[in-house]
């Protein structure tokens, strides 16, 4: 199994084929050891990870996101995987776009 990390935008974000609400969010762009990103967040508010190697609080304020990236889903059995864009500004992601 590969390493990603997961992604939460503030919006719902929907299939630009058949509207279906998309809600699980991957990327392979960053960091990839199954951090957990918020959009609006300056560091990933967790890890998906087994307690006994999960990084601490102190250790995840240590990664932040440096440039813009893409992240994918693939909720909608129809049209998967569905693509999305996000912007970075000043080390924050402010901006999630759905490709399509």
């Amino acid at each position: 199994m590969g390493m990603f990390d997961y992604y939460r935008p503030n919006d719902v974000l929907l299939c630009p084929k058949c509207g279906e609400e998309l809600e699980i969010w991957q990327s392979k762009e960053n960091d990839c050891v199954l951090l957990i990103w918020e959009q609006g967040k300056q560091n990933p508010v967790d890890q998906q990870a087994d307690e006994d190697c999960k990084l601490s609080k102190e250790e995840l304020q240590t990664y932040t996101l440096e440039n813009d990236f893409e992240i994918y889903c693939f909720d909608c059995e129809q049209h998967k995987p569905i693509f999305a864009e996000c912007t970075v500004e000043n080390g924050v992601w402010v901006k999630t776009q759905v490709c399509g």
